[in-house]
């Protein structure tokens, strides 16, 4: 990843005490599983129509 990501990424997770790596691993899950739930939501919507 470019350097200055690697760098804000770092001070984010230090902020909240936590590793690099648990820090993008929450922030992954937690973008995988918005947009999972974000499909699924559109799904219904289209089906109740």
């Amino acid at each position: 990843i470019p350097p200055s990501l690697h760098k804000l990424l770092s001070q984010r997770a230090k902020f909240e005490h936590v590793s690099l790596n648990q820090f993008m691993a929450t922030t992954l899950a937690k973008s995988v599983g918005i947009s999972t739930e974000t499909k699924k939501a559109k799904s219904r919507e289209k089906d109740a129509c």
